[in-house]
């Protein structure tokens, strides 16, 4: 079977990277996304345990079709009560990327139509469409070449591993504060300060990395579960083999925010996690007061213009640097930054990789201190 592993742009080579860390084969690096080969027991580990992924999609039939009645047809000829019975809600989601078709809407109800003119056909009755929290999700994805159809096994989104009850002011998402991780180049053997941490991501997905807790630990639920062949017993397995992998690392990590509110969410959070002792959240102004902290990585999200007015922009970024250079010389550090603002760093990057957070261009800079 053929599995689609979406990411984040930026951070294809990060997870391609980690689906061979992990033993998954035949790997290839696409755009957003990674595809791999593999069997049910792949995709429940690759589910359970991937920390890069957003959604991972199973392909199950795809083909070139030229009309809208050819695209009904295509769709209806699939049997689709094997993989999922009538008493399942379902959505069906369209990507389109190619100008043959005009409207990803019409096609989704015409698709929407063929699955419930099937489902009638089998068993006399069609399953309700839910657009909001369906149990099944249907994708197609739409180009010049072929339609190809994937049921996706996530349902939420992978990002949300369990543990944030509270956001904040300007959340980063799980999967994007992972990836900054790892294209650092930080391992869990390094120390690392978050010292604008916010509801604490960045440090608690360092948690998890040091700790190799699976990132499925606090979650319950994923769609494959409502899938004719979802196999309990290989499930459980797969569960139970991760979690025996979780270690005591005892790694320094701490976060640090002068928002108290948030940084009670983040205490809040880390405590759900296993041998999370050594994650340390404490409120501070980085401006104002120095953290004792040598010889590791600092990694942050800096506030943009959602969390200070644009005023204070230069002049907040100036003296970010200002303190780095004076106070962590003898730290690894990286930023991640609104390209828009990240000429006010008073500092000059040594590297920058360019990432999206959200709609917002950013830039994940390394700085050299002296």
């Amino acid at each position: 079977m053929k599995f689609i592993v979406k990411t984040f742009e930026g951070l294809e080579e990060v997870l391609y990277k980690e689906l061979i860390e992990k033993g998954f084969q035949k790997t290839k690096l696409l755009r957003r996304a990674v595809s791999f080969i593999g069997n049910l027991e792949d995709l429940y580990r690759a589910n359970y345990t991937l920390s890069l992924g957003l959604r991972i999609l199973q392909q199950i039939y795809y083909e070139k079709v030229s009309n809208e009645q050819q695209f009904y047809q295509f769709i209806y000829d699939v049997p689709w009560h094997r993989y999922f019975t009538v008493d399942k809600s379902f959505r069906v989601d369209v990507v389109l990327l190619t100008e043959r078709f005009k409207n990803s809407l019409f096609l989704a109800q015409k698709a929407k139509d063929a699955i419930a003119d099937r489902f009638r056909k089998e068993v006399n009755e069609r399953p309700a469409v839910d657009t909001r929290k369906p149990q099944v999700i249907i994708n197609i994805h739409i180009t010049d070449l072929e339609v190809t159809l994937s049921l996706d096994s996530s349902g939420d989104t992978l990002n949300r591993r369990g543990y944030r009850d509270y956001q904040g002011l300007a959340p980063l998402n799980e999967v994007l504060a992972r990836g900054l991780l790892k294209l650092s180049g930080w391992n869990s053997n390094m120390p690392l300060l978050d010292p604008m941490c916010g509801s604490g991501t960045i440090a608690i997905e360092a948690t998890y990395e040091a700790n190799n807790i699976p990132t499925g630990y606090l979650r319950n639920q994923y769609a494959f579960m409502n899938w004719t062949d979802f196999d309990k017993d290989l499930w459980k397995k797969v569960r139970e083999k991760a979690q025996s992998e979780i270690k005591n690392a005892k790694l320094k990590i701490v976060g640090a925010d002068m928002d108290d509110r948030v940084l009670l969410a983040a205490k809040k959070s880390i405590q759900k996690l296993p041998y999370s002792q050594s994650t340390l959240f404490i409120e501070n102004d980085f401006l104002k007061n120095n953290i004792p902290f040598q010889n590791g990585y600092i990694i942050s999200n800096l506030p943009y213009d959602e969390r200070i007015e644009v005023e204070n922009i230069n002049h907040f970024y100036n003296n970010v640097g200002t303190q780095l250079k004076f106070n962590y010389k003898s730290n690894r550090i990286w930023l991640l930054m609104s390209k828009e603002y990240a000429k006010f760093m008073s500092l000059k990057p040594k590297k920058k990789i360019n990432l999206l957070n959200g709609k917002i261009e950013c830039t994940f800079n390394e700085y050299e201190v002296y």
